[in-house]
């Protein structure tokens, strides 16, 4: 994609006034018009419920293994206005699961992967959470089987070249609709006092001061952010190589 073709995307995506914190990789996708180079990198291999290994990712490859995590959680039963935690290893992983559950118009519940699993299970049912996902990583960090016995659990620690089912297709609307109002995700306090306190982020909130960056952070070819703290500069400038290292648990894997 040429460097004019890619100013005028984000010149398109400036003026939407409907862009925000909810809907970015979908508003990015449609203004780039997919895209297959790659500019997300990570620094281990992410693997989907389709068994597949992503080790980068571009906005085509980003879309794809949103859809399939959405599919996913659609066969898990899970629906729109549902609040799930998410409780994942370390990198890119509760990034993708929140782009997914937002697709579905549910809202991510994001759960430092180091909190105490039994914090973590007080938080979630102090809160009415009763939607909790979890992985590989931190199943073998917490051990969970004998703490989330009151809550609807999901492992989502999928495993390379072994697909799970994903039953039918994502809803012909998708992804959803998203308004200025909507909470699009739900965070915590340290929890460094007792349980952590929830702390709500709205689409267009959660979106203040990201706009103007569209137009005034342009990056040169042979620029490359690293770390990335901030997925969705990346996406929305989805020409820059992006040399993803979230070796941070929480609290940043996202916009």
């Amino acid at each position: 994609m040429s460097e004019f073709a890619k100013l005028q995307a984000r010149n398109k995506l400036f003026n939407d006034p409907k862009l925000g914190a909810g809907n970015f990789l979908f508003k990015a996708h449609a203004a780039y018009g997919g895209g297959d180079e790659d500019f997300l990198f990570l620094e281990k291999p992410y693997v989907g419920p389709s068994g597949a290994a992503y080790q980068a990712f571009s906005l085509s490859s980003l879309f794809l293994a949103v859809r399939d995590l959405a599919a996913w959680y659609q066969h898990q039963g899970i629906r729109a206005g549902r609040r799930v935690c998410l409780y994942l290893g370390d990198g890119i992983p509760s990034f993708l699961h929140f782009l997914a559950l937002g697709s579905l118009g549910c809202i991510p519940v994001l759960i430092n992967g180091h909190l105490r699993a039994d914090l973590a299970n007080s938080y979630a049912q102090r809160n009415g959470f009763d939607v909790f996902i979890y992985d590989q990583e931190t199943n073998a960090r917490w051990n969970l089987a004998d703490i989330l016995k009151s809550l609807s659990v999901f492992n989502a620690g999928f495993v390379q070249g072994a697909a799970v089912p994903l039953g039918t297709p994502v809803i012909q609307d998708w992804p959803v609709t998203v308004s200025d109002p909507d909470i699009v995700m739900i965070c915590h306090s340290s929890g460094t006092t007792g349980i952590p306190k929830a702390v709500l982020f709205g689409h267009a909130q959660f979106f203040n001061g990201k706009r103007e960056r569209l137009l005034g952070f342009i990056e040169q070819a042979e620029d490359k952010l690293a770390p990335v703290n901030n997925l969705l500069d990346a996406l929305l400038h989805a020409g820059i190589d992006a040399d993803v290292r979230l070796n941070a648990a929480y609290p940043d894997p996202l916009p």
